[in-house]
């Protein structure tokens, strides 16, 4: 088995008609040691179908599927880490979609830099959001600056550090089954995490 860089773990609720467009973007990322981990979290329309479709057509993509009943998206994501085997964990939505050199830039910098967590802007509504951070900073600086003035907009365009063996990450959305937001995982993340 490869070793996998990253790791992308979509959570997935009856967005059939959204998931392909997000998968084919995955499909043309530059970095090839990708692993995407699909949880279709009790879809009843054909979300699951479209998952299988594609794992069977490009089965030179390490991919994993889990169902299960629909436990919310903070649980769909939690099934997500648990089961990543990446380096590092990437969320993506099934209504997302990324530029094709997204993950191989992040995790570059990441290696470069021996950082936990890497951001890079999002496009969203029809303008691009951009971190208030550039730079390298302490995680509880930007932990911080969450507390006090919600300062996280986005979670999409974020990788962060896994370590299997004595991860930062598992169970950390294990107490919430259905509160989420992407501050409120970036809240309970960045808890985990040093230097970013």
């Amino acid at each position: 088995m490869k070793t996998i860089k990253v790791s992308v773990c979509i959570s997935v609720h009856n967005t059939a008609h959204l998931l392909p467009r997000c998968l084919d973007s995955l499909l043309k990322q530059t970095m090839k040691d990708l692993e995407i981990v699909l949880v279709n979290n009790g879809s009843s329309d054909n979300s699951e179908d479209i998952m299988r479709q594609y794992s069977n057509h490009y089965p030179q993509i390490q991919w994993q599927i889990i169902v299960q009943e629909d436990r919310g998206l903070a649980q769909g994501r939690q099934t997500g880490i648990n089961h990543a085997i990446g380096e590092y964990i990437a969320f993506l939505d099934a209504d997302d979609y990324v530029d094709s050199h997204m993950y191989s830039k992040l995790y570059d910098v990441a290696i470069e830099n021996s950082a936990d967590i890497v951001e890079c802007e999002v496009f969203r509504d029809g303008s691009i959001l951009s971190s208030p951070y550039t730079g390298l900073y302490d995680a509880n600086f930007i932990f911080r600056d969450y507390l006090l003035y919600n300062s996280l907009h986005s979670f999409i365009g974020i990788i962060f550090k896994f370590l299997h063996s004595n991860s930062n990450v598992a169970g950390i959305l294990e107490p919430y089954k259905y509160i989420c937001t992407s501050g409120f995982i970036a809240f309970n993340i960045f808890k985990a995490f040093n230097p970013i």
